[in-house]
């Protein structure tokens, strides 16, 4: 999806519309879906702490890089309902007081405000559009 404007919503009996054209509560109940999915990997990722226990108990254990890449799938997917969701005061009023919204992403993206990144990880330039491009330590971007 190349334009978050002409992203498409297929309703569960079958219906196309776009994501802008879905009313606040649709929205808001699709995003709330989204998140908890991203949750339920999230935990099973961490549900058990070993293979032994996954076994003795018959409970099922994701492998926690199996789980971003899931949840990167979900984020990637969710992004339009979002990116609606943030043009739309009332919509946006009511996913603040949602708490349950945030306190999962919160929970799941193991964060709760900046990113602060490892001494020496490297990240590719965003103006490259590459991945080969990679941040010299001494960088300091201009923004």
């Amino acid at each position: 999806m190349n334009n978050l404007l002409q992203a498409v919503h297929v309703t569960k009996e079958g219906k196309r519309m776009l994501i802008a054209e879905m009313d606040d509560d649709h929205l808001l109940n699709t995003i709330h879906l989204f998140v908890k999915a991203m949750n339920e990997v999230y935990l099973a990722s961490r549900g058990v702490s070993n293979k032994y226990q996954s076994k003795l108990y018959g409970v099922e254990v994701l492998d926690p890089e199996q789980a971003a890449i899931m949840i990167n799938d979900f984020l990637s997917q969710a992004a339009p309902y979002f990116f609606e969701a943030f043009f739309r005061s009332s919509t946006l009023v009511r996913m603040e007081k949602h708490e349950t919204i945030i306190n999962l992403m919160r929970s799941f993206l193991e964060r709760e405000g900046k990113l602060t990144l490892a001494v020496g990880t490297r990240i590719p330039k965003l103006s490259s559009g590459t991945a080969a491009d990679y941040l010299d330590e001494d960088d300091d971007p201009e923004w």
